[in-house]
This record gives structure tokens, C-alpha cells and sequence, in this order.
């Protein structure tokens, strides 16, 4: 299961982040970013589905010749693994501290995996 992609957020994202087949969640840093230029078609809401398809054939083509740039910070290309949802959301929580372009909601996410793996549930 992928909780973002470098795609996610109209390609701003920094990182991408699943959860394994050997349930183990994996954080890639990207080692370089997009560069946003006067043509890159940004994201909007989409009320009809048909305006999405007419949106990402845009994308599409702008990623063909889009020019990419070096990050620069400290970990750039480098990977991350963990046996628990929170060391993973603590790790993306110092990512994003240290500059890198981490969506919030995949902190909020694993960080609730972690309250309900961690719940007592009462079966009475």
C-alpha cells in the first residue's frame, strides 16, 4: 500500500512511502525534483471525471521535458525501513524539519495506523 508517490501533490512531493509485502514501512527520499515552470498545468478539483484525464494528458506531456534539479539536502537518495507505522512518521516528521516536501496527511495517516494497532480493545 503506497501512502504517496514523487507524483503525489502535482509532483511536489519529496518522498514515497508504502508499506511492504513484508509489512515493513519504507520511506525512498527522491535524490533530485522537478523543476515547475511557466507551463506546468497546476492540480485543480476536478467535478467532472473527464476533466481529469483531460488534465493528466497535459501533465503527461509536460513531464516529457521537464527539467529536474538536485535537492540538496542531507538525504537525498536515501532509503528508509521500519517494523512500526510511528518510527516511520517520526522519520518523515524530521524530513520535512530538515526541508523536504512531506504531504501531512501521510504523518496523520501512519500515526493513526499506530494509535489503532496499539488500542485495547474490549471484546466484552
Amino acid at each position: 500500500m503506497s501512502y504517496c508517490r514523487w507524483s503525489s501533490e502535482g509532483f511536489l512531493c519529496d518522498i514515497y512511502c508504502y508499506l511492504s509485502e513484508n509489512t515493513e514501512y519504507v520511506i525512498h527520499v527522491a535524490a533530485s525534483k522537478i523543476i515547475l515552470d511557466e507551463n506546468y498545468p497546476n492540480p485543480i478539483e476536478f467535478e467532472d471525471p473527464r476533466d481529469f484525464y483531460l488534465y493528466n494528458e497535459k501533465l503527461m506531456s509536460w513531464l516529457e521535458t521537464a527539467k529536474r534539479r538536485e535537492i540538496g539536502l542531507p538525504y537525498d537518495g536515501k532509503s528508509f525501513h521500519y517494523d512500526n507505522p510511528k518510527d516511520a512518521a517520526e522519520r518523515l516528521i524530521k524530513l520535512r524539519n530538515i526541508g523536504y516536501n512531506v504531504p501531512q496527511y501521510v504523518i496523520d495517516e501512519l500515526l493513526l495506523e499506530d494509535r489503532m494497532a496499539n488500542e485495547d480493545y474490549d471484546d466484552t
